[in-house]
């Protein structure tokens, strides 16, 4: 079968997630391949985790606004900047965390 969602500007369901603030992208679709957020990164240090995520699939981020510090249990942590991205397998532990003064927004897609 075929099936769409638009994604208009604002809209989102709001999923608060503690460190983050996410908007799920076109969340009427059930049983997505692929689970786009919008999401506002509010932590400014690695203290306020209790623990760091660590999921199946893989997933992208991509910095809309603002900075991050995004840490990975294999690599060195690496500064994006606006319009800069990182892409990982989401088995391997990691945590994001705001380095600008306002909180950073990004575009977060996981594989479901």
């Amino acid at each position: 079968g075929s099936r769409r969602s638009i994604v208009r500007a604002g809209s989102g369901r709001p999923l608060e997630a503690g460190v983050y603030s996410h908007k799920v992208l076109a969340a009427e679709l059930v049983n997505k391949r692929i689970l786009p957020f919008l999401t506002t990164i509010k932590a400014r240090s690695l203290d306020e985790y209790a623990e760091w995520g660590s999921h199946d699939g893989e997933e992208f981020l991509y910095v809309l606004d603002g900075s991050v510090m995004f840490y990975t249990e294999h690599y060195e942590p690496v500064e994006l900047n606006k319009g800069d991205g990182i892409y990982i397998d989401s088995a391997m532990r990691h945590a994001c965390i705001s380095t600008s003064k306002k909180d950073a927004q990004v575009l977060w897609i996981n594989t479901g």
